[in-house]
């Protein structure tokens, strides 16, 4: 079997639109600021790392960066930082192909320079979540964050599509249309069966299901450790997304200011932030390379391992990256596939 080059600085997304994702997922994050709490975790190096010097042209790049990790259950975690609106976006290929977004400007409005703090993320996991934590800097010695959007791939490939990630952040909320409307049209249906439509959504109320679709906001604590949080479930409350920018206090002052928050330290310093993206949504099942491709394959790019001149070494690092490309995009579940987001 010849495979095709997989072209993997790409926005993951899936083939087939699972029962999770189906689910409705309310246009506004809520947002609150709590302690950054210290959980058990154990490093996780990038699987893939793009672009990579010696086999990407790192200029056609245009500061574009992207890396794919595995987390707790070996579901595959894509972040990308997009350098022209200061987007940053995390990926999780998991059963409800979820998305965590937010846009990053400077004290003039323009896309911050944002780089890798450090080269592994953090993974843990609890009864019922999961989380990768990684940390960024910003070039800038005052950065606000804005545009939250919390919910499905296809929401944040919208958004972008839209050309929202380019646009000022003073901007309302990224509403989905479809959703609005659902909660509009359950609150215009008869009492038995709107009860009978709010029971399906695990909501008590038109009132509790109207909430879901609008941010709380707490004032900061003054910890050595700040977190903002942005939280956000599905309508029908069967899943949570949880977003966590984490800065020290004693170096970072933190603002918080309707859908924005502002990070400010030292005139000339930059800024070090963490970002921790929980989820509870199920895992999907990872699959080896051993059972995707065949013994002969698999016999060849041995073989091209062991080579020694420096055109036939170079040429197993693609073949590699490509084979592990694969492995991040197939699970017993589904397969998930990419698309070009610039």
């Amino acid at each position: 079997m010849i495979l095709r080059p997989l072209v993997m600085t790409l926005v993951l997304f899936a083939v087939t639109l699972s029962r999770s994702e189906a689910q409705a997922w309310g246009p506004k994050p809520s947002l609150r600021v709590t302690t950054w709490s210290t959980q058990p975790a154990r490093p996780m190096l990038p699987v893939l790392d793009f672009p990579e010097p010696g086999l990407d042209d790192t200029a056609s790049y245009q500061g574009y960066q992207t890396r794919f990790y595995r987390d707790s259950k070996q579901n595959t975690v894509q972040v990308y930082l997009e350098p022209k609106g200061g987007r940053v976006v995390t990926l999780w290929a998991d059963a409800a192909n979820e998305s965590a977004g937010f846009t990053v400007r400077d004290a003039a409005g323009r896309a911050a320079r944002l780089s890798w703090a450090a080269r592994a993320a953090a993974v843990n996991d609890t009864v019922s979540s999961r989380s990768i934590e990684y940390r960024l800097v910003a070039d800038a010695s005052y950065i606000e964050l804005g545009g939250f959007l919390l919910g499905s791939m296809r929401v944040e490939r919208d958004y972008q599509y839209a050309k929202r990630h380019l646009q000022p952040l003073t901007l309302p909320p990224f509403r989905v249309a479809e959703e609005s409307l659902l909660v509009a049209d359950v609150a215009r249906l008869e009492p038995a069966e709107r009860d009978r439509h709010l029971a399906i959504l695990r909501a008590a109320s038109v009132e509790v299901l109207r909430s879901r679709l609008e941010p709380t906001l707490t004032a900061p604590r003054l910890d050595t450790i700040g977190t903002v949080k942005v939280e956000r479930p599905s309508l029908d409350a069967r899943n949570r997304l949880v977003l966590e920018l984490g800065v020290d206090l004693r170096r970072v002052k933190v603002r918080v200011t309707g859908e924005t928050v502002s990070f400010r330290t030292r005139p000339g310093s930059s800024i070090s932030f963490a970002v921790r993206v929980s989820t509870d949504a199920a895992p999907l099942t990872p699959l080896p390379r051993n059972e995707i491709f065949n013994p002969a394959f698999l016999k060849f790019l041995r073989a091209a391992e062991e080579a020694s001149d420096n055109a036939a070494n170079l040429r197993y690092r693609r073949m590699e990256r490509q084979v592990r490309g694969v492995e991040l995009l197939s699970s017993k579940e589904k397969l998930m596939a990419g698309l070009p987001n610039f």
